[in-house]
């Protein structure tokens, strides 16, 4: 079995054994994705796969490590807040000799104009929301610059506040289809895109003008896959090398491969908040009824849909945080699995017989084992089910224009994220429709604490308002996975947004 690729760098062929003038080899390492983004702009980036493919290509001010922990990555160090009678208002110092990929260095300039981008109402940037908050950002010289918040903000130093972007190069934006520098690069991270052929790959080269320490791997290789088969296939014949949190490989399908790939890798299996749960609209004349979700959620046997979908590598969810998250209640309430008291219910809201379509997406075959359990559930305690799959990117626009009356949705939040982009109104995910005062109230008090113990206390309260109404339907968080070589050190995955590329240029190949 292939294990990393090595290349000559001159011709792309494997080096003869015997040269006189051998030239030095190129270290190549492939990974394999089920999907391939639009755009890996950091102001447009809003997949999990964008992130991945897009952190070898540009730097955040921080990151969240493996530990959970916020760390400094383009910023020298955390920043500190102040709050004074002038406002709230946040210093941020770029690290020294950081440059873009044309040579150009990376300025305070370029967080303003990031933030110009990400403010800008015409585009749907992915962090538009956070960057309505800012009053303005001002450069004080070449390095440092000053964020003056409307209000106190929490996440202040959260990864993806903001984004820094090359205001040298960068293209003119056209309106709400414009996604920035797309699949190209003038790259701040340790890589840049060297070829990306559509459908098909994207080669990633090492930046020659990168700040960071020197990868040792000259090239990082994404192949796209429109099947789970085949990203296993190749996997197990060494077409790929390795597949990260963020590619979609299935739990099912990463438990088959530990045995025939024992020899050679390893799969890592991770705790994450990648949270399971169904969308209802809101505005469904059968499903604006609490009542009738709260059965829904009576009518799941999680234990049995984490076998069934994940394998036992999942742990039921009652409410909207993890258990590793700050507002997390260990004593919050939960609902039992009950279909007899679930069908009760539904009959006596009057909404026996009702119909409802459930969507999920064709990308994982999980997702498509957990909607026929939840269709046979929902069906034995007295609604008609009729079950809708489409490819991730319909899904999406479905749930942005006029979603169905439930969709099957799994995303990975981060250990900091409050809930408010699902549950305010304008929120990023909030597609079911919720519009509650006090929550937004209480989310608005959450943001504007500086104390985590404050944060995390306010946020039991929004779980506890949850539980009770389920504008969302929880039903698992389950284990992240990913697939390395035994011989690729530096692989640290994180179950969180932050995608395991988040360190690459420390990834060292231990070639035979």
């Amino acid at each position: 079995m292939r294990r990393f690729a090595v290349v000559c760098c001159a011709l792309l062929t494997a080096c003869a054994p015997r040269c006189s003038s051998e030239p030095e080899a190129k270290v190549r390492l492939v990974l394999g994705t089920l999907s391939e983004p639009g755009s890996i702009d950091p102001a447009f980036a809003s997949t999990p796969a964008a992130h991945e493919l897009g952190r070898l290509a540009y730097l955040e001010l921080t990151e969240l490590d493996e530990r959970w922990r916020v760390v400094p990555r383009l910023a020298e160090a955390l920043p500190t807040a102040r709050t004074s009678s002038a406002g709230f208002t946040v210093r941020w110092k770029l690290r020294q000799g950081y440059s873009w990929s044309d040579g150009a260095p990376v300025t305070a300039v370029d967080a303003v104009f990031g933030a110009k981008i990400e403010s800008n109402p015409k585009l749907e940037a992915a962090n538009h929301e956070v960057a309505q908050r800012i009053v303005r950002i001002e450069a004080e010289g070449v390095q440092t610059f000053v964020v003056h918040w409307r209000s106190a903000f929490a996440d202040y130093l959260a990864p993806k506040v903001h984004a820094v972007l090359p205001g040298h190069a960068y293209p003119e934006p056209t309106g709400v289809a414009f996604a920035g520098l797309g699949r190209q690069t003038i790259a701040s991270g340790p890589y840049r895109v060297q070829r990306w052929v559509a459908g098909q790959h994207v080669v990633f080269e090492r930046n020659p003008h990168f700040g960071g320490a020197r990868p040792a791997i000259d090239e990082i290789v994404f192949r796209f896959f429109s099947s789970e088969d085949a990203l296993e296939a190749e996997l197990l014949t060494g077409g790929i090398d390795a597949v990260g949190e963020a590619a979609g490989l299935g739990l099912e399908r990463a438990e088959q491969l530990a045995v025939p790939l024992a020899e050679s890798h390893e799969v890592v299996y991770t705790d994450s908040g990648m949270w399971l749960h169904l969308t209802p609209r809101l505005d469904h004349p059968v499903l604006a009824n609490a009542a009738v979700r709260r059965a829904i959620a009576m009518a799941v046997d999680r234990e049995v849909l984490a076998e069934l979908v994940y394998g036992g590598r999942a742990t039921p969810a009652f409410g909207l945080y993890p258990p590793r998250h700050p507002g997390f209640d260990p004593d919050g309430a939960t609902l039992p699995f009950d279909p007899e008291a679930a069908a009760a219910a539904v009959r006596a809201a009057g909404h026996a017989g009702q119909a409802l379509t459930l969507e999920y997406m064709t990308s994982s075959q999980a997702g498509a084992r957990a909607a026929a359990y939840l269709k046979e559930a929902l069906e034995r305690i007295g609604l008609s089910v009729t079950m809708s799959a489409a490819p991730p990117a319909v899904v999406m626009d479905h749930l942005s224009k006029r979603p169905a009356a439930l969709t099957l949705l799994a995303f990975r939040m981060r250990p900091d994220w409050d809930g408010a982009s699902a549950l305010v109104v304008g929120g990023l995910r909030n597609f079911s429709g919720y519009a509650d005062p006090e929550i937004t109230a209480a989310l608005g008090r959450a943001q504007a604490t500086m104390d985590p113990d404050a944060w995390g206390a306010i946020l039991r309260g929004v779980d506890a308002e949850f539980r009770r109404t389920l504008p969302l339907i929880p039903l698992l968080y389950r284990q992240a996975v990913s697939v390395r070589p035994k011989g690729l050190e530096g692989w640290r995955p994180t179950g969180t947004t932050t995608p395991v590329t988040w360190n690459a240029e420390l990834w060292r190949i231990d070639t035979p």
